[in-house]
């Protein structure tokens, strides 16, 4: 298992657009990749523009294989100019659970839970 936390800066100016091309890339990544096993989006309450990601991939071919994918490089190429910053760290998982529908649409921001 490979598991990367992702911190993304974004101009507030762009935001909107960001975050529209973020769930396009999250929704066909989870729905066609077998080995993107999570990717869990999320803001800092205080500074929206500040987006954390849990990025769970089943090993670093599926991860590979990811970067390859025509969606990553559609969400790549939208963000250049929108993103001032990113910073990768690859972790040990301590322990990854959740509840069955955990991630679902309830769970996004713009829908009722």
């Amino acid at each position: 298992m490979l598991v990367r936390l992702a911190e993304i800066e974004v101009d507030p100016e762009n935001l909107e657009r960001y975050l529209t091309l973020l769930r396009e890339e999250i929704e066909a990544s989870v729905a066609n990749e077998p080995g993107v096993l999570a990717l869990q989006a999320m803001a800092l309450r205080d500074r929206p523009g500040c987006i954390r990601l849990l990025e769970v991939y089943a090993d670093a071919g599926a991860y590979a294989a990811h970067l390859l994918s025509p969606h990553f490089l559609a969400y790549k190429a939208g963000a250049e100019g929108l993103v001032r910053s990113l910073r990768l760290t690859e972790v040990d998982p301590v322990l990854l659970r959740a509840q069955d529908g955990f991630g679902s649409a309830g769970g996004d921001r713009d829908e009722p839970g």
